[in-house]
Parts: C-alpha cells; sequence; structure tokens
C-alpha cells in the first residue's frame, strides 16, 4: 500500500514539473518576453556611438545604422535610451530623450508639440521632451530632428 502511495507522489511531481515547464516556455516565447530578454542582453552596451567634429555632435546608433546631428549647442549623455540637453546653469534645459519602438506596437504614437516620431524601416524613432512644460521653448529642437536624421 505505501509503494502505490509513492507512485501518486511521483506522479504528481513529473505533472507539476511538466506544467511549470509549459509556464515558463509560454512566458519566455511571447513577443513582449522575447522584447525584454533582448533589452536584458543589449543594455549592457549602448547602440549609440557619439563623435564630435567641426560640424557639431553625431550620434550613431550602430545596430539600426542611422545617426542624427545634435541641435547646435546640445550635450549628451549616453545610454540605451539616450538623452540630450541643452546646460543651463548647471542644469538641464531642453532635455529630449530618444528611443525607438516596433512600428506595429506603437500605432498610436505620432509627432505631437512635445514629441517628433519617425517612421523607418518598420521602426519609429522617437524625441520626446522630457518635461512636457518645456514645449513651447524646447519644441523647435525638436522640428530640427527629423531634418538631422541620416539612414545608411
Amino acid at each position: 500500500m505505501n509503494d502505490h502511495n509513492y507512485y501518486n507522489k511521483i506522479a504528481i511531481l513529473f505533472i507539476a514539473t511538466f506544467a511549470n515547464i509549459f509556464v515558463l516556455w509560454y512566458f519566455i516565447v511571447r513577443e513582449e518576453s522575447l522584447d525584454w530578454a533582448n533589452a536584458q542582453v543589449t543594455h549592457l552596451t549602448s547602440p549609440y556611438t557619439v563623435s564630435e567634429d567641426s560640424g557639431g555632435v553625431t550620434v550613431s546608433n550602430i545596430f539600426m545604422n542611422y545617426e542624427f546631428k545634435l541641435p547646435a549647442g546640445f550635450k549628451t549623455v549616453g545610454a540605451r535610451n539616450f538623452n540630450f540637453f541643452l546646460e543651463d546653469g548647471g542644469g538641464k534645459k531642453c532635455e529630449i530623450k530618444h528611443y525607438y519602438l516596433n512600428a506595429d506596437r506603437a500605432k498610436e504614437l505620432s509627432s505631437d508639440d512635445k514629441r517628433e516620431v519617425i517612421l523607418w524601416n518598420n521602426m519609429k524613432l522617437i524625441f520626446e521632451l522630457v518635461k512636457a512644460e518645456e514645449k513651447k521653448v524646447c519644441g523647435k529642437y525638436l522640428r530640427e530632428m527629423e531634418k538631422n536624421m541620416e539612414f545608411n
């Protein structure tokens, strides 16, 4: 009788193990999970290179093969989600963050007075003011971004 009890326990453990494996597999293969896993791998290095010459500061995304020039006077801090800003008395003014999303997932995003959205290669390249209340003063820099883009 005890042997039968052990067989039931072993069977329950196998069923629970396979159910857990299925649940893990499901969460790993979803598109959102793949995007998250990809972000975890690529967040260690920045996809951007920054160079400065007589024409100003040029930012290149080496993975997606595009580059843009920062508006005159802007400085940058590099990261996966790239930010650039004007320095104002030791603080940041007109801070703009740049990131990109899959165009299908970002259907509702479009350009407005605090965001510039550029469609390229099934991606939406987004330049967005960090402080929306600066849109009257800084919105002109957003509009410059599309003309500063170069695609390889």
